[in-house]
C-alpha cells in the first residue's frame, strides 16, 4: 500500500506517534475534542486503532470495542492518516466487522496495516512519502492476548512472530529511509514491558528497523534509545473511553485516561517532542498539552530500567510488575514455550466463562443491547 501522505520534498516532517483509540460516539461529540496535528504541529498522526464496526459476528468476549461511522470524521479533525489495526479487538465484530472497518478506511483515506482478510493483506506495509523521506510501517499483535492471527485462507491480524517480522524489515529498508514496526504486545496495566518483547525490540532495531511503537497495556510504559533509535513500549491510551462499552468490569477503567503522545523526526530520533492526551469521559473531551516536568520525571523513572542488561533486566521485572494474577514472566528463552502453553490455556479458560455468562445472561434476559 503506497502513496503521499505529505506533498512537500523539502519539508523537514515530523509524526505524531499516538496510542489507542476507539470512537463510539456521534460526530456531535468532536466539540471538546484538541487535534493531535493543531496541537503538536505535526504533519500526520499514526495510531493504533483499537476497534471494529458492529456486525452480526460478535464474538464472545469480556468487552467488545467498535467505532461508529463518525470514526473517519475523528481521524480527520486529528490528522490521523496511518492506522495499526493489529491488535486484539479489530476482530471484535468477526470478518464482517473487518471488512466494514477496511471499507470506511478507504472511504476516509485513511492507510492501515496489520489486519486484513488473509494472512497476506495483513502482513502488507504501508509505504508512503512524508516530506523527504520515503516510510514504512508494519504492525504486529501477540496472538497470546487474544488477538485472532490471520491465515492463508482466514481473516485477522499479523501475528507478532519474529521470522516474520525480520523478513519483512530486509525487504522493506532496501527501498524506504525509515521503518516503523508498531507492537501490540505486553499485559494490560503493566508499567514494564516483558523481558522477551525488550529483546524482540532490540533484535528488530538490529534488523534495520528505524523506530519502534508499542500498544496494548492501556498505561504508559519507559522509552529507550537503542543504537541511537527510538523505543517506545506503551503509548497507553489516547481515545479510549471504555467506560462507554457494556461491559462488567467498567469501574476498573476509571483513570485509565492518559496517554503518552510523541512528535518524531528521523533526523533527531533522540530528542522527540513528548505531550500527554488526557480523555474526560464526563464531557467526552479530550485535551492535549506538551508534557509537565512531573509527568517527565515518572517517565524517566519507567525508562531507567531499560538500560540494565537482559538478564538485570529480566530480574527488575520479576521484583517490580504490576499484574500477577497467573501470567507468566516471559523471557524470550526457551522456557517461553511452556509459558505460552499455559496462556493459551488461560486464555480458553476464560473464553469458557465468558460464554457460561453469556448464557445466564440470556436466560435472565438481562444485559444490554446493541
Amino acid at each position: 500500500m503506497m502513496g503521499t501522505l505529505n506533498t512537500e520534498p523539502d519539508n523537514d516532517s515530523h509524526i505524531a506517534f499516538v496510542g489507542d483509540f476507539a470512537f463510539p460516539f456521534p460526530a456531535s461529540a468532536l466539540g471538546n475534542v484538541d487535534s493531535v496535528t493543531e496541537i503538536t504541529g505535526a504533519d500526520v498522526a499514526v495510531g493504533n486503532l483499537e476497534s471494529s464496526i458492529v456486525s452480526q459476528d460478535k464474538r464472545r468476549k469480556l468487552i467488545n470495542l467498535y467505532s461508529t461511522t463518525s470514526l473517519g470524521t475523528f481521524m480527520a479533525e486529528q490528522g490521523i492518516r496511518v492506522v495499526s489495526l493489529a491488535n486484539n479487538h479489530v476482530m471484535d465484530y468477526g470478518k464482517k466487522g473487518l471488512q466494514q472497518l477496511l471499507h470506511l478506511l478507504h472511504e476516509a483515506g485513511v492507510y492501515h496495516c496489520g489486519a486484513g482478510m488473509d494472512l497476506s493483506e495483513a502482513t502488507t506495509p504501508v509505504e508512503v512519502s512524508i516530506g523527504g523521506e520515503k516510510w514504512a510501517f508494519i504492525s504486529y499483535a501477540w496472538p497470546l492476548i487474544e488477538a485472532v492471527p490471520a491465515g492463508n485462507h482466514r481473516a485477522g491480524v499479523a501475528p507478532l512472530d519474529r521470522d516474520l517480522m525480520l523478513r519483512a524489515i530486509q525487504e522493506l529498508r532496501e527501498r524506504n529511509d525509515e521503518i516503523c514496526v508498531l507492537c501490540h504486545w505486553g499485559y494490560e496495566y503493566e508499567r514494564f514491558p516483558l523481558p522477551a518483547h525488550r529483546r524482540l525490540a532490540h533484535v528488530l532495531i538490529d534488523a534495520g528497523a528505524t523506530v519502534i511503537i508499542g500498544h496494548h497495556p492501556h498505561v504508559i510504559q519507559g522509552m529507550e534509545h537503542y543504537k541511537g533509535r527510538m523505543i517506545a513500549y506503551s503509548l497507553g491510551n489516547f481515545f479510549l473511553p471504555l467506560e462507554s462499552y457494556p461491559h462488567p468490569r467498567a469501574s476498573r477503567h476509571k483513570g485509565m485516561h492518559s496517554g503518552l503522545l510523541i512528535k518524531y523526526n528521523a533526523d533527531t530520533p533522540e530528542h522527540p517532542g513528548l505531550f500527554t492526551a488526557e480523555y474526560d469521559p464526563a464531557t467526552r473531551g479530550l485535551t492535549i498539552r506538551p508534557a509537565t516536568d512531573h509527568f517527565l520525571t515518572e517517565l524517566r523513572k519507567l525508562s531507567q530500567p531499560l538500560e540494565f542488561s537482559d538478564d538485570e533486566y529480566a530480574d527488575f521485572f520479576r521484583k517490580n510488575r504490576v499484574r500477577h494474577k497467573l501470567l507468566p514472566v516471559m523471557t524470550g528463552g526457551r522456557s517461553d514455550v511452556l509459558r505460552s502453553v499455559w496462556l493459551r490455556a488461560r486464555s480458553q479458560g476464560v473464553q469458557v466463562v465468558v460464554r457460561f455468562l453469556s448464557v445466564i445472561e440470556r436466560r435472565i434476559g438481562g444485559g444490554p443491547h446493541e
